[in-house]
């Protein structure tokens, strides 16, 4: 019976909605922000982007608690795919406009936007583990 309530648990963790996601600006200071649920840290991304933020949404991603570092995607794609789900109205493509389908796949295939060093890969794994990092008690 345990063995069944722990099957039905992790199947309720894969909730998009519960989900922890980190989402970053990339900028000259990254801008950090952990959001609960798929549409919190949409809205919170496209809040910012309302606001008038300068946001790169090239550079900038979202990482989810589940995916490695490597599999993080730029904002841009992750509020493409949001805009399918929540139909609010919002058009990424009224904000921004010179980002493609396929410079993305370029940008996958060759490695570019890499630069993250292993201190930053390292950090963000450890804010997704509830870890507190760089704050000093």
């Amino acid at each position: 019976m345990s063995d069944m309530k722990e099957m039905c648990t992790i199947v309720h963790k894969k909730d998009p909605e519960e989900r922890v996601y980190l989402v970053c600006f990339r900028s000259f200071n990254d801008h950090w922000m952990i959001c609960e649920g798929r549409h919190d840290a949409y809205e919170f991304i496209k809040e910012c982007i309302l606001d008038g933020m300068n946001i790169d949404l090239n550079d900038g991603f979202v990482l989810v608690e589940t995916c490695t570092l490597d599999q993080r995607k730029p904002l841009f794609k992750f509020i493409k795919f949001c805009q399918g789900i929540y139909k609010d109205g919002f058009d990424i493509d009224e904000y921004y406009d010179d980002y493609s389908e396929d410079e993305y796949e370029y940008e996958q295939q060759n490695e570019v936007n890499s630069d993250l060093n292993n201190v930053a890969r390292l950090n963000m794994q450890s804010i997704l583990n509830g870890e507190t990092v760089g704050v000093e008690e």
